[in-house]
């Protein structure tokens, strides 16, 4: 007996997890799984995968970027490399950074890293450094005595530590130092001397009774005095770092027009202009009600997910604004940039979100799928075979309840985690 074959696809419309069996389209589908779906509407099988490398990655530490892929295991940061016969294998990078979701970002060939415990550097070279520089907790003590030429009047002197490659910290409230006859010297005592056995020390003092504080003259550490004998040919280099200290751990960050922003609990701070290793604690934050989970930016401004989700644009300038430009949050650990486009992605409260140009954003899947509530995941942008794909990897989940019940008995017939 001749029966006719039920025509199947094209599904234009995707998964659909919202309408009841009955009511779906023809070109909807209820369920997808290992399948991608092309612009026609058809179903392509996915293809499977290869293990490259026998480690266990901790969730949430893997990172790919422009010439480097970094990832945790085992509580110490690794770097992803192809060896010469054509296999890969984990090159150290740190020991002891934990086991915690990673956050990156590069910057003119730097990857900074953080997992909000600990935070670092790694240069275009592959070297190791600290994020910053930690600077002296305290300025030097300040003795006034003659043999010098000083004039009468009031000044401040502070020191900063320079690493290797030229990074200056921050530095505390300058020290004053009063002198009374002309004719003075100001002695730096119990010089504060840097961790960092590569450093230096930069000696800072104002004009008589002036307000800026201007280069003097770097010396090596183990110094354990310095004296200041005149200020008529100090150099013009004003110090900028003052009231400065290196970046806090975060869980979240991002570079965006000259600064890094970082994202620590209901606090994002953001690094000095072009200065990726120093903020100023008593001004560069912006502070929200929630946990700040995603931070994204496009090229004319930045997005921040928290209680809601913010578009802030015209930071550094006369024209800065802030608006929500939707009612909830994101999934921490979501956030991607899209490539080619000056777009990026996460994944919200209410399914994948594309954020763009003037903050505009776009929810994909709001309108089609019921979306379980998740605490966590990871994002990557996926090509193969002519197909572009956004995959997100989510946990820690809870049930919509706006899922029609035979979806739900269908994923857990088949032990599904409703993604």
């Amino acid at each position: 007996m001749n029966r006719d074959m039920p025509k199947l696809g094209p599904w234009k419309q995707g998964m659909n997890t919202l309408l009841h069996k009955n009511e779906l389209p023809d070109d909807t589908l209820r369920a997808s799984a290992n399948f991608d779906i092309t612009d026609k509407g058809m179903l392509k099988r996915r293809r499977g995968h290869t293990r490259v490398l026998a480690a266990t990655v901790v969730p949430g530490t893997f990172w790919s970027g422009k010439n480097r892929t970094l990832y945790v295991a085992s509580g110490s940061l690794w770097e992803l490399v192809q060896t010469p016969g054509g296999t890969y294998a984990g090159q150290l990078v740190r020991t002891g950074v934990g086991n915690k979701p990673m956050a990156y970002t590069e910057v003119a060939g730097n990857i900074y890293w953080s997992n909000g415990v600990v935070s670092g550097r790694m240069d275009a070279q592959g070297g190791d450094w600290p994020w910053g520089v930690q600077g002296p907790v305290v300025n030097p003590k300040l003795v006034v005595g003659a043999s010098g030429s000083l004039e009468p009047g009031t000044y401040q002197v502070a020191v900063t530590f320079i690493a290797a490659n030229g990074e200056e910290s921050g530095t505390p409230l300058a020290t004053e130092a009063v002198v009374a006859d002309q004719g003075g010297i100001i002695l730096l005592d119990d010089i504060p001397q840097p961790t960092d056995p590569d450093a230096t020390i930069r000696v800072y003092c104002s004009y008589v009774n002036g307000e800026g504080l201007y280069w003097v003259q770097d010396i090596p550490q183990g110094t354990p005095s310095f004296a200041i004998t005149q200020t008529s040919n100090l150099a013009t280099v004003l110090l900028q770092t003052q009231f400065g200290m290196a970046p806090p751990a975060g869980n979240v960050i991002e570079e965006h027009n000259g600064r890094i922003y970082i994202g620590r609990g209901k606090v994002l701070w953001m690094t000095s202009p072009l200065r990726y290793g120093l903020l100023k604690p008593m001004k560069d934050f912006i502070q929200f009600p929630a946990d700040i989970t995603v931070v994204k930016a496009v090229s004319d401004g930045l997005f921040v997910c928290a209680d809601q989700t913010y578009w802030f644009s015209g930071i550094d300038t006369d024209n800065f604004r802030q608006r929500v430009v939707l009612p909830y949050g994101g999934v921490f650990g979501t956030g991607i940039d899209i490539p080619n486009l000056d777009a990026v992605a996460w994944f919200g409260d209410t399914g994948m979100v594309i954020g763009g140009l003037n903050g505009e954003v776009f929810n994909t899947l709001e309108n089609r799928v019921a979306v379980s509530k998740y605490g966590s995941g990871s994002m990557f942008w996926r090509e193969d075979r002519g197909i572009r794909a956004i995959v997100a990897n989510l946990s820690e989940s809870s049930i919509s309840p706006y899922m029609v019940p035979d979806y739900v008995a269908l994923e857990t017939a088949r032990g599904g985690d409703f993604n």
